[in-house]
């Protein structure tokens, strides 16, 4: 119960990319290290808390959901022009090399509780990072006759922050208890390192 440790890896395969990358690698590890029962912590802190930890984490998700079942492939349509025959418009360029998003997270938190088991609380910071993001843009130098195609952004979107939160149960009598809780979360997000063409502007 004094070290913890936990790693998994995820595989994920969707047929909503290109061929070069339809499969997506996302480990995680996460590991907890619980100081009350270590003696240079227990004989200084162990008649005030029943649970004093700590805690660290990273892993990665990967995001299927900018895109549609066949936004990754050519597409085209044929109809009946003006002299009666079939003909065929291209309609939607694909992108073999369209890959999953990525959210990367990494994370460290305390746990504690107190010996008369009233009062609890974690602390948690926590900053993401997401790249390879799916977006509906301009073709590279006007490659297609269609104007838009699916790809994945250079650039990032970073959310950091603060979670804090505490327990407190005021009443235990029997069958009843009253536990009030209270949590707060500050939250900061930048964009980074865009370049992205719209129209005929640059929006960085």
């Amino acid at each position: 119960d004094k070290y913890l440790l936990t790693a998994t890896m995820r595989v994920d395969g969707s047929s909503r990319f290109g061929n070069n990358n339809k499969y997506g690698y996302f480990p995680a590890f996460a590991g907890k290290w619980n100081l009350e029962i270590e003696g240079f912590v227990h004989n200084s802190l162990g008649k005030i808390f029943s649970d004093f930890s700590i805690r660290a984490n990273y892993g990665i998700l990967g995001s299927s959901e900018g895109i549609g079942a066949y936004d990754a492939i050519d597409l085209q349509q044929t109809y009946k022009g003006n002299s009666g025959n079939d003909e065929t418009q291209f309609v939607h360029q694909g992108n073999k090399n369209l890959k999953w998003e990525q959210s990367a997270t990494t994370g460290v938190g305390l746990d504690f509780s107190t010996r008369s088991t009233r009062l609890s609380g974690t602390v948690d910071y926590f900053y993401t990072k997401r790249k390879d993001i799916l977006f509906y843009g301009p073709t590279p130098c006007g490659f297609s006759a269609t104007t838009n195609f699916y790809s994945n952004l250079p650039g990032y979107v970073i959310n950091k922050g603060l979670e804090l939160g505490l327990n407190y149960q005021a009443i235990k009598r029997n069958s009843f208890s009253w536990t009030i809780g209270y949590n707060m979360t500050f939250v900061k997000n930048r964009v980074q390192d865009f370049n992205v063409i719209v129209n005929t502007g640059a929006v960085h």
